[in-house]
């Protein structure tokens, strides 16, 4: 089934992607527009270019495909903060929603124009740190990347299999 998008029928089109972390001692929300979105009651902040995501393979049959979030610019209390935290294995969800000139979810017909795009687990995360002479300060990007649900649905199934 099909979803009609009608902020793609808009003179203008303007897109943010939003990320919803889930771990078992927190849950964080995220996303790429300028500034923070409320959406069904959840905040997510608001970190620009700051935020990246990898490109989210659509086909039109269900495939097992991994993506990567990437967040830059981390001070030294997050980067503490992810490495005390067991990241791998949270639930990583993201939307992309349409957004007005309030950089708000946009709504046309009664209907948010803010939409499910991927659903995964985090299987893996780096830091990657660089030291800028010049500046005589440290930059920290830490990337995430997700196994989707498929993939771990066919890696459980293909486990239980057993010769009788």
């Amino acid at each position: 089934m099909s979803t009609a998008i009608a902020a793609l029928s808009g003179p203008q089109i303007k897109y943010a992607e939003f990320v919803q972390l889930v771990n078992p001692s927190f849950t964080d929300y995220f996303c790429n527009a300028p500034s923070a979105v409320t959406v069904n009651g959840m905040t997510f902040t608001g970190m620009g270019v700051y935020l990246g995501i990898s490109e989210i393979q659509q086909d039109m049959k269900s495939t097992s495909v991994d993506m990567s979030v990437s967040i830059s610019g981390l001070t030294p209390s997050s980067v503490a903060l992810i490495l005390a935290t067991n990241l791998k294995g949270s639930q990583l969800t993201v939307w992309r929603g349409f957004l007005d000139s309030d950089n708000q979810i946009l709504t046309i017909g009664g209907v948010q124009q803010f939409f499910a795009r991927y659903k995964g687990i985090v299987n893996n995360i780096s830091l990657n740190e660089t030291f800028d002479n010049n500046k005589r300060e440290r930059v920290v990007a830490c990337s995430m990347s997700s196994a989707s649900m498929r993939f771990v649905l066919d890696a459980r199934i293909a486990g239980i299999m057993t010769n009788p």
